[in-house]
């Protein structure tokens, strides 16, 4: 009796935990959003302070357009973390259908415990109520690089001025492993990668047996070499897989960077 109510109740304990994984995983990739959203406020403010107190309107103009695509970023992050919430809800009216139908299965199967004077303890039947995300609209900021490719993996970013102003942002150095960390982190839900795939890649490229950290640029040259036929593979033109995979390189520069 009791394994013919397990078997009953089981197809639904499968979606339940599947809706459950795919809900934990979202709010996660949120969480980490929102928490990045706060350290890219703090560098456009920064930002604003550096314009107030720029020695020339050249130097003002440029720090104006790192501001400008900074904006650009809040409004996509916004959007981000809009879908996101979105895409919860809906999965939480599944969850909620799942449990609706899976609470007389377990009344039965708590009930034939019961009198078979066995202790089990189930789940409660019956609705839960959904968590609610918190999706306020904080901005979002971040600089903004304005780079020149050279020969090879090398690229970097500078800005000067008639009174000799130079801007240089080399920004964080990680080894492979921890850049594709940090992507898996923020996209990992739509195109995840191995970290230690991507490191002995660049390893064998390099011909090192050790490998110190890198560029950013460096390792999106590298990222692009190793996975962009993968990432191609995904959409039905190159030119439109070229431009979803730079937009997401450039969030995510902005992300490392704030």
């Amino acid at each position: 009796m009791s394994e013919r109510i397990r078997d009953r109740l089981e197809p639904y304990e499968e979606r339940i935990r599947d809706l459950e994984g795919r809900i934990g995983r979202i709010r996660e990739r949120i969480e980490n959003f929102e928490e990045m959203k706060s350290r890219l406020a703090k560098r456009l403010r920064e930002l604003e302070e550096k314009k107030k107190r720029a020695v020339s309107r050249s130097e003002a103009k440029i720090i104006q357009g790192i501001i400008e695509e900074i904006k650009k970023e809040q409004k996509k992050a916004r959007g981000y973390v809009r879908q996101k919430a979105g895409v919860v809800r809906r999965l939480e009216k599944r969850l909620t259908r799942q449990h609706k139908k899976a609470a007389p299965w377990r009344n039965k199967l708590n009930e034939f415990h019961r009198i078979s004077q066995r202790e089990v303890t189930y789940w409660e039947t019956g609705e839960r109520e959904a968590v609610p995300l918190n999706v306020e609209r904080r901005g979002v900021t971040g600089p903004k690089y304005s780079s020149e490719e050279k020969a090879g993996l090398e690229k970097s970013a500078s800005y000067s001025s008639d009174e000799g102003y130079e801007r240089k942002e080399a920004g964080k150095r990680l080894s492979p492993a921890e850049y594709i960390k940090e992507w898996n982190r923020y996209f990992g839900g739509e195109f995840p990668l191995d970290p230690e795939e991507f490191e002995r890649g660049v390893k064998g490229a390099l011909k090192t047996g050790e490998l110190e950290s890198m560029s950013i640029p460096d390792l999106e040259n590298f990222f692009r070499l190793f996975y962009g036929k993968r990432w191609e593979s995904r959409y039905l033109t190159r030119r439109g897989a070229e431009k979803e995979l730079n937009k997401r390189l450039r969030s995510l520069r902005v992300y490392l960077n704030a």
